[in-house]
């Protein structure tokens, strides 16, 4: 079950009346952490330029058109503050989230542009025409580039985190500016592909495969079951979950074979049979590559 997110992607833990603090990084460019929801920090919706990021974990928003998104590691969406009005916040399973959003207010990013954008083709009106005519909301998926420029935000003591904030804040502009954009119907639109009925099928699908770890049931056996095809399941469970339906359950497996060797006296077959390992070799071998180490030896330390 989806629980409603408390938190919608924060920096650090230091709360403030209901929000953290928010850092201006430029005249007219804002870096929020942000608790709950609130109020947009300036702007006129339709001319604020937001770049939502997600650091760690996973977290999702439901639209009140009844589309749903959802950012893993690495990700990132482009949209204006309209766009994104209305939404609500969720976390598809427990684990938390961790992230930050810039705010572009593009008028006055316009009017007062920061020094290194002299000489540039950065304004406001630029980066209104790339990312946000026709209200697009644009979905960029995680990878070493995003999460290393993402790690940045955190970087440095408190005295110079600013200064470093700041600095990859522009490294985020110009590799979103310089990155080759997609072609229209490449870009991920999570509404049109996965509908709600879809991702509430996923979720029931998740429920069920975490109450029986004892049990194998195969994508065919659950796209029978749920009428789902095959290959959409598969698809929207990695949208969802971040990873493919056997990563992930094989996360759970593990995870679930750790907390029994620590916590109850069954013995390796045992355990082996409760997370859905027919064959104890089997179990042995997938629990040492998992964990790199042995169960027994596990259970011992």
């Amino acid at each position: 079950m989806k629980r409603e997110c408390e938190c919608q992607l924060h920096c650090d833990h230091r709360k403030s009346e209901g929000k953290l603090a928010t850092s201006v990084l430029f005249p007219g460019i804002l870096l929020t952490c942000l608790e709950g929801d609130s109020a947009e920090p300036f702007g006129t919706p339709d001319y604020v330029l937001q770049i939502r990021c997600c650091r760690q974990g996973r977290v999702g928003w439901r639209f009140p058109d009844g589309r749903e998104l959802c950012l893993g590691k690495g990700d990132l969406a482009i949209h204006t503050a309209e766009t994104w009005k209305g939404s609500e916040c969720f976390l598809p399973e427990d684990g938390g989230c961790d992230g930050f959003i810039l705010h572009m207010d593009l008028k006055k990013l316009t009017e007062q542009p920061p020094e290194l954008f002299t000489g540039t083709d950065i304004t406001g009106e630029f980066l209104f025409d790339r990312f946000c005519a026709g209200r697009r909301l644009q979905v960029q998926k995680g990878s070493d580039r995003t999460e290393s420029i993402f790690a940045g935000f955190y970087q440095g003591q408190d005295g110079y985190r600013a200064c470093w904030q700041r600095v990859k804040m522009m490294e985020l502009l110009l590799y979103l500016l310089t990155e080759e954009r997609p072609g229209e119907d490449e870009i991920p639109d999570y509404g049109k592909e996965y509908p709600p009925e879809q991702i509430q099928i996923i979720q029931e699908i998740h429920e069920q495969l975490i109450a029986h770890m004892d049990k194998r049931i195969t994508i065919e056996e659950l796209s029978r079951q749920h009428l789902i095809n095959p290959t959409t399941l598969k698809a929207v469970f990695k949208a969802v979950y971040g990873t493919s339906l056997a990563a992930h359950m094989k996360e759970h497996r593990m995870g679930l074979a750790a907390k029994l060797l620590r916590e109850t006296t069954l013995s390796i077959s045992e355990v082996s049979l409760q997370v859905g390992y027919e064959s104890q070799s089997k179990f042995t071998a997938a629990f040492k590559e998992y964990f790199g180490i042995l169960p027994k030896e596990y259970r011992h330390q």
